[in-house]
């Protein structure tokens, strides 16, 4: 059996992006107000006011220390108001905070690790279809953290993220398949994932992927190889549940 690579796991590269995504995210939410005239200042003004973008936009530059001091504490006190107000972003990134957001963060230095809580805010986030909440949701599933380890659970919710096509839960998804964990054993399904993941993933996710799904290659015949990648060419994200 070919050992398989997880593709949750955070990879260095994935560190030195992070805080520009979870900027980009929370000034999205903000855009027609975003310029110059929007300092820290103002920002917090509003989000005193109940504003939840604000709220989140604030909370992430107090994560990150972008236009205020790092402040894992107040980063986690704005993000709980947006998310209390149902922002799926908020309570994903509230998730991450309980569980310990990795570097350049170490919250866990600050706010206490919660994987209890962790799980909830991922659940939270997940059930209104945010796809990479459902893909940190299926992760606790899979390695036991604030929830009972089940890799059925982690299954489906892997499999939901895949569907919405995010690339990191299709490859979780043929691993499983591959495996037989979580779900029965089936190569077929487990190529056509693999192989719509290295359609989607780049640098060095994509060669783990590549490796992963020749391992499952060898075990079929290329007509079921040909069945396979008929189905991923087939296959069409599915709209948010």
């Amino acid at each position: 059996m070919p050992r398989y690579h997880s593709s949750v796991m955070t990879t260095s590269r994935t560190r030195r992006t992070v805080v520009a995504t979870l900027l980009a995210v929370a000034t999205s939410v903000t855009a027609p107000e975003a310029g110059p005239q929007n300092t820290a200042t103002q920002l917090r003004a509003r989000a005193a006011r109940g504003d939840e973008a604000a709220q989140l936009e604030l909370g992430v530059h107090y994560l990150v220390g972008e236009a205020v001091t790092k402040d894992p504490v107040e980063a986690e006190r704005w993000l709980r108001m947006a998310a209390e107000q149902g922002n799926a972003v908020a309570q994903h990134h509230l998730g991450h905070i309980y569980q310990g957001v990795p570097e350049p963060f170490r919250t866990d230095q600050d706010v206490p690790v919660d994987h209890v809580e962790s799980v909830r805010w991922f659940q939270r986030s997940a059930e209104q279809g945010n796809v990479p909440a459902a893909t940190s949701l299926a992760a606790k599933y899979r390695d036991g953290h604030g929830v009972p380890a089940s890799l059925d659970q982690a299954f489906q919710w892997f499999l939901r993220a895949a569907e919405l096509g995010n690339v990191a839960a299709m490859t979780e998804v043929g691993v499983l398949y591959a495996a037989g964990n979580g779900v029965a054993q089936d190569d077929m399904s487990a190529y056509m994932w693999l192989d719509l993941a290295t359609r989607y993933a780049g640098g060095e996710d994509r060669e783990f992927v590549l490796m992963d799904r020749e391992g499952v290659a060898q075990r079929l015949n290329a007509r079921q190889i040909a069945e396979a990648e008929r189905r991923a060419n087939e296959w069409i994200p599915t709209a948010p549940r």
